[in-house]
């Protein structure tokens, strides 16, 4: 599952915002994935805003490095430092697009063809 740069704390939060920890087993990893992609989404685009252009082509190259061997634990691991060093309160974002996302409209999970 590639939830970069969210923590196992974040996770739970996640999964306890949205009462999934109930769900079989592959089913709760489903619904976790997708709703921590769309938290991983909202929160680049918070911090995307914060970062100078340097910064920006730093978290780029990153991203593909760590796109290049998604199992390297190291390279999602500096993608997780990268955000605590350089996004004050990078944990307050995080549960910040959490909470926005719980009292979003559900239509925002429903496929849309």
């Amino acid at each position: 599952m590639d939830t970069a740069p969210l923590t196992p704390d974040m996770l739970t939060d996640i999964t306890e915002a949205f009462g999934i920890d109930l769900l079989p087993e592959e089913e709760r990893q489903a619904v976790l994935e997708r709703i921590s992609s769309v938290v991983f989404e909202g929160v680049m685009l918070r911090t995307i805003a914060l970062l100078d252009d340097q910064k920006k082509e730093d978290l780029t190259r990153l991203f593909t490095e760590a796109s290049d061997d998604p199992q390297n634990e190291e390279k999602q691991q500096a993608i997780q430092d990268f955000f605590e060093q350089q996004v004050p309160d990078f944990d307050k974002v995080v549960s910040a697009e959490i909470e926005a996302l719980v009292h979003a409209p559900q239509d925002l999970f429903l496929d849309v063809e």
